[in-house]
């Protein structure tokens, strides 16, 4: 995302000649000049984008470099007990910020964040090789949220929130 910003930076003056074209090309369409207005201001949008990314990344990353042991390698479901209880003590953590479904609807314990500001926490998560969604925030949840009655979503979507159940697949 930051070669991306810089790139787009570098770009400006080739951003404003469009946009100053497409000025003068709204000029003669109305229904152009929106489509133009949006256009010169898209920039400026993305650019605000990237400095979020990158604040969002930054913090994940302080986050697992103050909750993870020194020697941490990551952790699989066959591990000790200690380490179950550190992933679990570390998803309630991510789960109280409001990480671990931040692109959720508010209604079912989401931020309503971009969809960038969850890639960018799944990035982090898999660099320090903590695995932080399960079955639950990653597929179940938004099944239930898309499928489910009213009487699953209040009973399944803010435990799957709030990490206090954890949802896990087999097959035979």
């Amino acid at each position: 995302v930051a070669d991306l910003c810089q790139q787009v930076a570098r770009s400006a003056t080739s951003w404003q000649r469009f946009a100053n074209s497409c000025q003068r090309f709204a000029a003669s369409c109305q229904r152009c000049a929106a489509s133009c207005q949006w256009l010169a201001t898209s920039r400026q949008r993305f650019a605000i984008c990237c400095q979020r990314s990158a604040t969002s990344r930054q913090e994940v990353r302080d986050f697992y470099r103050r909750e993870l042991p020194a020697d941490w390698y990551g952790g699989s479901w066959d591990e000790s007990a200690r380490t179950g209880e550190l992933t679990g003590s570390i998803k309630k953590k991510l789960a109280n910020l409001g990480w671990l479904t931040m692109a959720w609807p508010k209604e079912y314990g989401g931020q309503e964040a971009p969809l960038t500001r969850q890639v960018v926490f799944a990035e982090e998560s898999a660099y320090f090789r903590f695995n932080a969604r399960d079955a639950g925030t990653g597929y179940l949840g938004i099944a239930i949220m898309q499928h489910g009655t009213e009487q699953q979503k209040q009973r399944f979507l803010g435990p799957i929130a709030r990490a206090e159940i954890d949802f896990h697949q087999g097959f035979s």
